[in-house]
């Protein structure tokens, strides 16, 4: 079975989501004001989607990675739980009208691009061809060196294991090579190989070490991505083994990320790192019961929160309970200012070039504002959505002006160096990267996307589909040459006097 992911969203199906949930919220007890703003929200997010394209191109994916994750999986799954869609949040329907205006702004943003972007996107004429599989190991031995080499750069700025590490998305492009090669070359039969599985398994055992909730499912939404892109045909006893997977990472392994990130240390070696973490992986079942034991002792009514109580992996699929705090303290009168996104735009200079620039941790400062961090907490940081934290920064013109004019931007990076995704596999990693930027990088992160990111997507392609080319023709052309050197100095005997039994002359 194909997964149901359209390139175009009818307005037939459109509408069936919308008026159902409306009925459900209604039915709930759900106040008529957000009912009927979360059935605009539906129609803008596919409306918007259609717009710019659809999934097959990177505007089209933000959209719908930002609708989807931002508020929408919240609410529908809110209203599986039988609880009223507005239940828990302070300013329901002043956060719901920010969500449709910043939407409805993205969507004109997406109109914007799919006239600007040329109809070929600049990268998708370096394609890897027969190399492709060569270059997916390329990707994968540069991804574990590069990270390798970094590895205690990660929080260090402006030295070159910071650039570095910036650049290095190799394993996630190892992952989208290998499953198109695969998926291409067994004619839609499979979609995995050994260089899929060594990538992967390389990424979810870091996620592992470091408690990371984002590098366990990094590997597994990057190949799901490439796969639905390229409209993989899964069998029934894939789709069955990949929910049992899910459900295996969600019931056992977010616990598990949440309760050993509380007494991880950053500064451990990596044989302690594999200690702490075989502690709890060992006894899955008590790391679990310990996580719940966790959170049973916080007072849920302390820390902004959807749900009425805590729901594991959905309470990261929704963005709707920190930005509604954001929104409230806004609406208090505690506007911030723009100084997050010029700071952003200010940070894609080089440090070599600017040594003393300033860095901003909004998400830290955000975290103090609403009283969700102490004022001594000065590396903890929380995500919020761009539409969220365009509205703390500038209200009303945050979010009608600002915001799309920065998403424009990034639009038209993106949609012109790529294309479309379909075509070449480098798309397909700026969509890899959306799928947790897109809905909580705040406003930093489409500016991110459009300098920093875009720097990755043409470092990646470079590297595999002109150089791991050329050093494979040059591979193949040295082992040829080779081949018929062997050839000129061995002894020749010709058929008839093989049959002979005659020993020929050396040539």
């Amino acid at each position: 079975m194909r997964l149901p992911i359209p390139e175009r969203v009818t307005t037939k199906q459109t509408l069936v989501l919308a008026v159902t949930l409306l009925c459900v919220q209604l039915v709930e007890g759900t106040d008529l004001p957000f009912a009927l703003l979360t059935f605009a929200y539906v129609l803008i997010l596919a409306f918007s989607y259609n717009m710019a394209g659809g999934i097959n191109y990177p505007s089209g994916a933000w959209i719908l990675f930002t609708g989807l994750e931002t508020a929408l999986i919240g609410i529908v799954y809110k209203a599986l739980l039988l609880q009223p869609g507005d239940a828990n949040l302070q300013e329901p329907v002043i956060t719901m009208a920010v969500y449709c205006a910043g939407l409805a702004g993205m969507g004109l943003a997406g109109w914007l691009s799919r006239i600007i972007r040329p109809k070929e996107g600049w990268l998708a004429g370096l394609s890897v061809g027969e190399s492709m599989k060569l270059s997916a190991i390329g990707c994968l031995a540069i991804g574990v060196g590069l990270g390798y080499v970094t590895r205690k750069s990660h929080d260090e700025s402006g030295t070159v294991g910071s650039a570095l590490n910036q650049l290095n998305h190799f394993n996630q492009l190892a992952i989208l090579l290998g499953t198109m090669y695969q998926i291409k070359k067994s004619g839609g039969k499979s979609s995995t190989n050994w260089v899929v599985w060594a990538s992967g398994g390389y990424l979810f055992g870091l996620g592992l070490l470091t408690f990371s909730k984002e590098g366990m499912f990094t590997p597994i939404i990057t190949w799901l991505i490439c796969a639905v892109i390229l409209r993989f045909d899964f069998s029934r006893a894939q789709v069955i083994a990949g929910a049992a997977a899910m459900l295996f990472t969600i019931y056992y392994l977010v616990p598990f990320s949440q309760a050993g990130r509380a007494s991880r240390d950053p500064d451990a070696s990596l044989s302690e790192q594999i200690s702490a973490a075989s502690v709890y992986l060992t006894d899955l079942e008590g790391t679990r019961s310990l996580y719940l034991e966790g959170a049973d002792v916080v007072n849920i009514s302390d820390v902004p929160h959807f749900y009425n109580g805590p729901e594991g992996i959905f309470d990261r699929l929704q963005m709707l309970a920190f930005d509604d705090a954001l929104i409230t303290i806004t609406d208090e009168g505690n506007v911030f200012g723009l100084t997050p996104a010029l700071g952003t735009f200010m940070n894609a200079i080089p440090r070599f070039i600017w040594p003393e620039k300033p860095q901003y941790k909004t998400g830290n400062v955000y975290g103090q504002q609403i009283g969700v961090l102490s004022e001594n907490d000065e590396t903890t940081g929380i995500s919020f959505s761009p539409t969220g934290d365009a509205y703390h920064e500038a209200k009303w013109f945050g979010v009608i002006v600002i915001l799309p004019l920065i998403t424009l931007i990034m639009f038209v990076v993106c949609d012109t160096l790529s294309g479309d995704v379909r075509k070449a596999p480098w798309g397909l990693l700026f969509l890899a990267l959306f799928a947790h930027a897109a809905p909580e990088g705040g406003v930093p992160g489409p500016i991110w996307l459009a300098t920093y990111g875009a720097e990755s997507v043409i470092f990646a392609a470079l590297f595999s589909g002109w150089l791991m080319p050329y050093l494979s023709r040059l591979f193949t052309r040295r082992k040829r040459a080779i081949g018929l050197a062997v050839q000129q100095r061995v002894p020749l005997r010709p058929r008839r006097l093989r049959e002979a039994g005659q020993e020929s002359p050396v040539v």
